[in-house]
């Protein structure tokens, strides 16, 4: 799933990514162009969910159970939410904490901080996505 037209919260190496993930047979998706009740279907018939950390992930509620989930996020920037979504509708959850990318800035105001790391773009490190795919068992 690309966050490609999102205003934050970016894959900085999104070409690079799908092109790993070719390899596995997956296909890059643009929900913004989706209708909801499209999404609905999609999720359900998917084995294996691939995200950035972001609301389209909501979907997850429409998985069959033992679906896998792969969520990525920035380093600064992790919540527990599609974990407990995956864990109530019985989905196989796995994560990727991407590496820190250039364009963080730090701030002395811890909601100045919230602000700026809810939008920190993320850099996935392919070895550790790799691993990830490995230990869920898709190759």
């Amino acid at each position: 799933m690309s966050r490609a037209h999102a205003k934050f919260r970016h894959v900085l190496n999104e070409q690079e990514v799908m092109r790993f993930l070719e390899k596995y047979g997956f296909t890059c998706l643009h929900f913004e162009d989706i209708t909801v009740a499209e999404q609905a279907q999609i999720f359900s018939s998917a084995k294996v969910v691939i995200a950035p950390h972001g609301s389209a992930l909501t979907n997850l509620v429409f998985c069959q159970p033992d679906t896998k989930v792969i969520e990525l996020f920035s380093p600064r920037w992790l919540r527990h939410t599609y974990w407990n979504i995956s864990h109530k509708c019985h989905l196989d959850y796995y994560y990727v904490i991407g590496n820190h990318a250039e364009n963080y800035v730090t701030s002395q105001n811890s909601l100045a901080w919230i602000s700026e790391s809810l939008k920190d773009d993320i850099l996935v490190d392919i070895k550790k996505l790799a691993e990830v795919l490995r230990l869920a068992g898709i190759r």
